[in-house]
C-alpha cells in the first residue's frame, strides 16, 4: 500500500509581523537610497545601483521567507533581552 500524501508547510504572518517588516523595508531603503546618491558617481550609475537596490531589498522582504524569519527572530530574540533588564 502506497500513501502519496503531499506535505506543505506554510506560515501566516499577523498583522504585527508585517508592521515590523514593512517598518524595516522603509527604514532601510531610505538609508541605502540616500548612501547610493551621496558618492560623485555619475547618474547613470547612481540609477542602476538604485534599481539593483531596490529589487533586492523587495524580494528579500516580501518573497523571501528565511530572510523574513531571521528578521522577525531578532525582533523576538531582542525584545526578550530588554525585558529581562
Amino acid at each position: 500500500m502506497e500513501n502519496n500524501v503531499n506535505i506543505e508547510k506554510k506560515v501566516q504572518r499577523g498583522e504585527i509581523s508585517w508592521a515590523y517588516i514593512n517598518f524595516v523595508f522603509e527604514i532601510l531603503l531610505t538609508i541605502g537610497l540616500c548612501l547610493i546618491v551621496i558618492p560623485p558617481y555619475s547618474w547613470f550609475y547612481k540609477v542602476i545601483a538604485c534599481i539593483v537596490f531596490v529589487f533586492t531589498l523587495g524580494w528579500l522582504y516580501l518573497d523571501n521567507a528565511w530572510f523574513q524569519n531571521k528578521l522577525l527572530r531578532f525582533k523576538i530574540n531582542s525584545e526578550n533581552k530588554w525585558r529581562k533588564i
